[in-house]
């Protein structure tokens, strides 16, 4: 199949620019999107998972580091990240097709995006899926959170995530000083905000996600390993308190 050898092909040339005591910054291309669009453009490279050291139930945060050009011959500027995670890497080479990642994976907090601009800027309709989320950076915090970094935990039966830049046009944009990036580092599974540290503030972000029965608080099947199981109960609570009792 075609969008089968696209994902493959798309692989070999993902590029891990840094790892850093467990954090992994791999580059991302701003021209290239997962998301439909009224281009000819190539499609995201995905991100495997286990070559970044990431697995199914971890706690990970990501950051949008460095900046892109939007437009020719404009300065850089940030616009943050849209990401979804998938079961497999095939993504459909047909960029009229607003579901183009076959395995999307729900995770994290809902992101709206799109509609989808031609050249001229008019709409060629929308480009929204239900299972991508934002990846904030320094500068384009999160909402309501307002943090400068997004935690997520990686949906059962993810292998690779899929990042794009946060636009509804492609092809005019670049990256000049080749600096945009994704940064990606495991948390400690009872750090909920992703600050470093486990305190009263990540409980009470936990305790809100699982009354909300969010796929952020879905942490464990009942194993003990930290596995999701695609819902949210009693097993997710007293896996979290194990951990938080703990320290992480």
């Amino acid at each position: 199949m075609r969008t089968a050898s696209l994902a493959l092909a798309g692989i070999a040339m993902l590029s891990i620019v840094s790892v850093v005591h467990g954090q992994t910054s791999v580059a991302v291309d701003p021209v290239r999107t997962y998301l439909k669009n009224c281009e000819t453009i190539q499609p995201t490279v995905p991100i495997s998972l286990s070559s970044v050291g990431v697995a199914v139930g971890n706690r990970i945060k990501l950051v949008c580091v460095g900046d892109l050009a939007i437009r020719f011959n404009q300065s850089e500027t940030v616009i943050g990240f849209v990401a979804v995670f998938s079961s497999s890497s095939t993504i459909s080479s047909n960029n009229s097709t607003v579901a183009r990642v076959p395995g999307a994976l729900d995770a994290g907090i809902d992101q709206g995006t799109g509609p989808a601009l031609d050249q001229s800027g008019v709409s060629c309709g929308s480009n929204d899926i239900s299972q991508d989320f934002y990846i904030a950076g320094p500068s384009t915090p999160s909402q309501p959170q307002g943090t400068t970094w997004t935690t997520v935990i990686v949906p059962l039966n993810a292998q690779y995530l899929f990042v794009s830049a946060a636009d509804v046009y492609f092809s005019d944009n670049s990256d000049p000083d080749s600096d945009l990036a994704v940064q990606i580092s495991v948390l400690c599974p009872a750090d909920v905000n992703g600050d470093g540290g486990v305190d009263s503030t990540d409980l009470v972000l936990f305790l809100a996600q699982y009354d909300a029965g969010t796929a952020l608080a879905d942490v464990d099947n009942g194993s003990s390993t930290g596995t999701p199981d695609g819902g949210v109960d009693i097993n997710d609570l007293l896996y979290y308190l194990t951990h938080f009792e703990a320290g992480c």
